[in-house]
């Protein structure tokens, strides 16, 4: 996320298929998958790096990109149910039936090494509160992954929503977090970090809006 960047963690993650197609043309190319045993919701969509606050060149002219979509909820845990945050990159405010109170059981949220914002491991136990947003559009997706960056990685997982359990997709690491790892908290993020990112976060959303929508326009 804006402002995330103070450490740099060298980490031997799995293998991840990634695309350089909006971003630049100096990533990797496409390499092969290797995912734990979930259920992958696949995205084709490239992350802007925006994890590690890298530049896009605007000078490319973007390609055009396949966007998917599962046709599951979202669950988030961290930092987009924060409101600021999840309205600066949608452009808009999810209506109440669109976003509603819901948990994974069995998960925890813990920090991330290095950084102020968590993910989501397995934990005996566990019970991660998060928000189940419903009727994403795929450009609202599409900049949510963006948004996430190569840090994770979207997979279904089983949610407890008010109308019991469900499917979801969720943002998991890409690197293995250790199951001791301090636990992270909405309010402690808004106590300690909102004010000094929120306003990166917002430059980043709108950034990210504009580069994902450009993509979509034919190429003359």
């Amino acid at each position: 996320m804006a402002e995330r960047v103070r450490f740099e963690l060298t980490v031997e993650s799995p293998p991840r298929r990634i695309s350089s197609a909006v971003h630049s043309t100096t990533l990797p190319p496409l390499r092969e998958v290797v995912t734990p045993p979930l259920r992958r919701a696949q995205s084709t969509w490239p992350g802007l790096w925006h994890s590690k606050c890298r530049p896009a060149t605007p000078h490319l002219r973007p390609e055009p990109i396949e966007m998917a979509l599962t046709g599951k909820p979202l669950f988030v845990y961290g930092t987009l149910r924060d409101p600021d945050v999840l309205d600066a990159l949608l452009g808009r405010t999810l209506a109440a039936h669109e976003c509603v109170t819901a948990h994974a059981p069995g998960f925890q949220a813990v920090h991330y090494p290095h950084r102020v914002y968590p993910a989501l491991i397995a934990a005996s136990g566990g019970n991660a509160p998060g928000l189940l947003l419903h009727d994403l559009t795929a450009i609202e997706l599409a900049i949510l992954d963006a948004f996430e960056g190569d840090e994770y990685r979207r997979a279904i997982i089983p949610v407890l929503a008010p109308s019991g359990i469900v499917d979801a997709d969720a943002y998991l690491p890409v690197i293995t977090i250790p199951p001791d790892a301090a636990p992270w908290t909405l309010d402690n993020w808004t106590a300690l970090h909102k004010l000094s990112v929120l306003d990166g976060e917002r430059r980043t959303a709108q950034a990210l809006r504009d580069r994902l929508s450009a993509a979509r326009k034919p190429i003359s």
